[in-house]
């Protein structure tokens, strides 16, 4: 919404605060015009999802340690250098040597334009997206998801 400090939503009388702008753990939502991206109405809503919830023993059990490209969305710095030592062949301290180690907000992608595309490489098959979906679960199991993701048991969850 716009940037004036205020919720559009509350329970009990208490604000309740959007998450980077789209509240995306919120079965309903108000968002602003500029969060909403219009995508192919023949895709299924239970497959618009694209996120993966990375677990690094998931992911390294399953890529054999490495990855072409690795995104870390936590700033802990523990999860940065296995991002990064996921998707090099090298120490962190090859920072010094040259490797670029880049911080972007969402991937320094811009939704409204890009996201169209992935959901029709998605329903061009040219992407898979299934074989990450590790677990479905109810809305009110979100608990559930991120505990699994946290134990490594889980790579995506669909709530």
């Amino acid at each position: 919404m716009v940037h004036d400090g205020q919720s559009r939503f509350s329970i009990n009388g208490k604000p309740i605060y959007h998450f980077v702008g789209t509240s995306t753990f919120s079965e309903y939502t108000v968002v602003h015009v500029g969060c909403v991206v219009k995508i192919s109405p023949l895709l299924l809503l239970t497959k618009s999802v694209f996120s993966v919830v990375e677990s690094p023993h998931v992911i390294a059990k399953m890529t054999d340690g490495r990855v072409d490209r690795s995104v870390e969305y936590t700033g802990h710095i523990d999860a940065m250098i296995s991002a990064f030592e996921y998707a090099h062949d090298t120490h962190p301290m090859n920072l010094m040597n040259g490797m670029t180690l880049k911080r972007t907000f969402f991937g320094n992608n811009k939704p409204r334009y890009d996201l169209p595309s992935v959901v029709e490489k998605y329903m061009n098959k040219e992407l898979e997206l299934e074989k990450f979906i590790t677990h479905k679960l109810l809305f009110a199991e979100i608990n559930k998801a991120f505990d699994l993701m946290l134990k490594g048991e889980g790579l995506r969850c669909i709530c």
